[in-house]
């Protein structure tokens, strides 16, 4: 694996701390993490590999094109938030 691949990776899993952090209503916590990226595009780069991997997930999990579940969230970000 490539130097810049393996730095996607851990810039992944930063992200994936950082929603865990918020899910479990840890702001603080979530905060600290999203300080520890150098700059905004690390942040950047870390969530979208995280976004891109978790269709990727919910695609294989109900056997939907990846397609069909981005048209999803995508009418589900337009409604906004549901509380």
């Amino acid at each position: 694996m490539s130097d810049d691949v393996l730095q996607a990776v851990a810039l992944a899993q930063r992200a994936a701390g950082v929603v865990a952090a918020r899910r479990r209503g840890d702001h603080t916590g979530a905060g600290t993490l999203i300080g520890e990226f150098d700059d905004a595009g690390d942040r950047a780069l870390g969530f979208y590999v995280l976004a891109d991997l978790a269709v990727l997930l919910l695609s294989q999990a109900t056997g939907r094109s990846v397609e069909h579940c981005l048209h999803d969230l995508a009418l589900a970000l337009a409604a906004g938030p549901q509380e």
